[in-house]
């Protein structure tokens, strides 16, 4: 009977940090309506469970949703970071998972959440003001609902996201204390934003733009990538490095440009900017990601860098 009784209490403190994320956690001893979607298709007990999921929650009155990818590999971390990724005009939080991180979730144990934005002048898009849609208030809303799910064990919180993804990232770092990281690829943030955002504390910042993008915005990102210099420390002084130009017949060549402090040193808070010449409006090492829109795009899709990569160890999320 002492046997049995200690094997059944080996299982229970062997399956504790399963119960993190799948088990009963609830508000309170029960279902937060105000944050959950009322009808909404439930989980177990109020909780993310584990593989993908689609979640739901109303924020200022509208009805809100994203995916959320939790790997069986996070269970046995006792804490585990989390990624959000946000997708550009016209996407989705799920057409936005081509791009692959989900894969390195699995292989890492991190989680991955994927937000869906609302119809913004017609298409869905990102209002990263915060004015007509209350985007900032969904994206504290989703943090706030995944460390209460978890039981409190996320660790590190990081955003990227592209184009007006990308610029909703910067707007995330302006406006939530509790971000430890981003990464914008392919659009930076105008005057004004610059002129209202106040990051509180310096962030590890990993950037991505392509000198022919569509837009032609690269005065724009690579003043914001210089904002964010400053705001951690560093000088306009970079250390740059041209990368092998692993793939020629893309047409592009990759710089990478690390940020300097005053002594000349790398800052304590890095900054990585990867500019790239002859780039177009993609995500970089994407296969087919943002594809459909070859056709009225210009410049290419380098395969020399692989930002998903790039972006997992930056983070120090392939740990």
């Amino acid at each position: 009977m002492v046997v049995v009784c200690l094997l059944l209490f080996v299982i229970l403190v062997s399956l504790l940090p399963i119960k993190k994320w799948v088990g009963s956690v609830l508000r309170d001893g029960e279902q937060d309506s105000a944050m959950r979607e009322e009808g909404a298709e439930d989980t177990a007990g109020g909780t993310i469970p584990v593989g993908s999921s689609l979640e739901h929650m109303t924020v200022d009155g509208e009805k809100r949703t994203y995916t959320a990818y939790v790997p069986e590999s996070a269970l046995a971390a006792e804490t585990a970071d989390v990624l959000i990724v946000l997708h550009g005009t016209g996407g989705s939080g799920e057409g936005v998972r081509d791009l692959g991180f989900d894969t390195y979730a699995d292989e890492y144990g991190f989680v991955v959440i994927y937000p869906d934005s609302l119809v913004l002048g017609g298409v869905p898009k990102w209002d990263p003001t915060n004015r007509q849609i209350k985007d900032i208030d969904f994206m504290k809303a989703i943090i706030e609902e995944v460390e209460q799910l978890s039981d409190g064990t996320i660790g590190n919180v990081y955003v990227t996201g592209m184009s007006n993804g990308s610029v909703m990232t910067q707007a995330v770092a302006c406006a939530i204390e509790t971000i430890d990281g981003i990464a914008p690829v392919a659009a930076g943030m105008g005057d004004e934003m610059q002129a209202y955002c106040e990051v509180p504390e310096p962030l590890p910042y990993i950037g991505f733009y392509g000198t022919v993008d569509r837009f032609d915005e690269l005065e724009k990102y690579e003043s914001s990538v210089a904002f964010f210099a400053e705001t951690n420390g560093c000088t306009t002084a970079y250390t740059s490095t041209s990368l092998p130009d692993i793939d020629p017949a893309d047409g592009a060549t990759v710089e990478l440009r690390v940020y300097e402090d005053a002594t000349g040193s790398v800052c304590a808070t890095p900054v990585h900017y990867y500019r790239i010449e002859g780039g177009g409006h993609f995500w970089p090492g994407a296969d087919n990601y943002r594809a459909d829109r070859l056709t009225r795009n210009s410049g290419v899709i380098t395969q020399d860098i692989d930002a998903t990569k790039l972006i997992v160890e930056f983070f120090g999320l392939d740990r």
